[in-house]
């Protein structure tokens, strides 16, 4: 700059020429000296841009610039010395190959394969059974949905696990499972209970919340469908109120005739021909007509629970037999392979008739195992429906019956209950003793029990003064 004189933009240039070739200059530095790790190639542009050039994948040639005059000896030498530390780094040149990306498919297509038949063929000579690394055909991922099935169920302990694969594929039916039941827990009513698990009588699953349990509307009586249930208790004046001639007869204090009181009324019930009839045995002439065909809905679905519940049990037995052939069969093929690993003369290549029937001995009941299981597992699944059925169908026997009846007898119903409500009356000395004795109740708790007997002891008093009196009055 000072031999140029540059000044203004052209200063400026020059400045930031210097800097770079000052980067540049310890990039090359760097490249040099065998003991650094770090090369500064992204301290500028022109360093960055010139990565692959200096230490990378290009040929590079330098040619340097210099001036054979005396005034510029120093540039000369400067340019002299650089061009010699380049001359330290090296580069490994190598051809860029650009592939087809088919052409690459295909090729990592044929080295997938050729190591699969290594491996396949490194599992042979360990003597292990062959492993599943592709993924499971249909009848595998039913087989393994069955075993996952089982191990839920505590049928199995535990899950064999033969190869990272099997993990996939079990996890996979896992999911399956709990989507199945999620849906079908989203689609069953609000009011569905599980069933007993009672599998000998086949009988009906308990009923839902909103169906009456023993002793109410819908209990299902053995042998008898379905059962209306009791009327409430309430529904009829107790039989200890109730006078000679069917009326009510005076108790307590006025029964006496203490002082001319007037006695304890109460409204007269309704008569023999005004009482709501028996629930039972309007269930039963109802059931017969109206509800026969909801009775024989229910009766329908109660067999077929019962011949599918008896079915399934039967494939579980068959799979649970097919299961322990398997393992016996299995143990037998080691066995067999065992003594010809053992002896040296046999070809380890060649398989004999024996050990040929038992290796398709084994196929075929592992298919049977499979296709149990599958029967079982449809089973499982129209009983799950069949006792789903038999609810609507209890449900919807109970709720026409209780329409019914509330149709035809429900102003006797509701004239039984508002008599309830009314219920007794008290006269006014009565009505004096029970706020005297919520009175003494409140004040003073300790003094109720004496203020009750001496209650007692008077009315004691005054029932043999009467008793007394009325001999009298006999004898006259």
């Amino acid at each position: 700059v000072k031999k140029t004189g540059s000044d203004g933009v052209m200063l400026k240039e020059a400045t930031f020429i210097n800097k770079s070739l000052t980067f540049l200059e310890q990039v090359v530095v760097a490249l040099g000296n065998k003991h650094r790790d770090h090369i500064p190639y992204r301290q500028s542009k022109l360093t960055h841009m010139l990565k692959d050039s200096l230490g990378g994948n290009c040929k590079t040639t330098m040619i340097a610039n210099v001036w054979p005059e005396a005034k510029m000896l120093e540039e000369t030498a400067s340019t002299l010395r650089f061009a010699t530390r380049m001359m330290k780094v090296a580069n490994e040149a190598s051809v860029n190959v650009h592939l087809d990306p088919q052409l690459l498919i295909r090729k990592y297509e044929r080295q997938i394969k050729d190591l699969k038949q290594e491996l396949a063929m490194h599992d042979t000579l360990a003597g292990r059974s062959r492993v599943q690394y592709e993924e499971y055909a249909p009848d595998e991922q039913r087989e393994l949905e069955a075993k996952v099935s089982m191990y839920l169920e505590g049928e199995i302990p535990e899950i064999e696990v033969t190869s990272l694969r099997m993990v996939y594929e079990a996890f996979i039916c896992f999911r399956k499972l709990y989507q199945q039941i999620r849906t079908e827990l989203a689609n069953r009513p609000l009011d569905y209970q599980p069933p007993r698990g009672d599998d000998e009588a086949g009988e009906a699953a308990a009923a839902p919340d909103g169906v009456p349990q023993e002793g109410e509307v819908g209990e299902d009586e053995e042998g008898k469908g379905i059962a209306v249930g009791v009327a409430p208790s309430g529904s009829r004046p107790p039989a200890e109120d109730r006078g000679p001639g069917g009326g009510y007869a005076d108790t307590g204090d006025d029964a006496e005739g203490g002082g001319g009181m007037e006695a304890r009324t109460q409204r007269p019930a309704l008569g023999e021909d005004e009482k709501p009839p028996d629930k039972q045995v309007v269930f039963g002439d109802w059931k017969s007509r109206e509800g026969q065909v909801y009775e024989d809905a229910f009766e329908k679905n109660k067999s077929e629970l019962k011949e599918k519940r008896a079915e399934m049990r039967d494939a579980l037995m068959m799979a649970n037999s097919k299961k322990k052939e398997i393992d016996e069969a299995k143990e037998r093929l080691s066995r067999k392979q065992a003594d010809k690993a053992q002896s040296a003369a046999a070809d380890e290549d060649l398989i004999d008739e024996e050990e040929y029937a038992l290796i398709k001995s084994l196929k075929e009941t592992k298919q049977q195992y499979r296709d149990a299981f599958e029967k079982h597992g449809k089973l499982k699944m129209e009983v799950i429906q069949t006792e789903h059925l038999m609810q609507q169908c209890k449900a919807k026997l109970v709720s026409g019956f209780e329409e019914y009846y509330e149709q035809k007898y429900g102003h006797l119903i509701k004239q039984a209950e508002a008599q309830e409500v009314e219920g007794e009356r008290y006269d006014p000395q009565e009505m004096f003793d029970l706020i005297e004795a919520d009175r003494i109740e409140t004040q003073h708790p300790d003094a109720l029990a004496y203020h009750k007997a001496r209650k007692n002891a008077a009315r004691d008093i005054r029932q043999k003064k009467v008793g007394a009196g009325a001999t009298a009055r006999g004898g006259r």
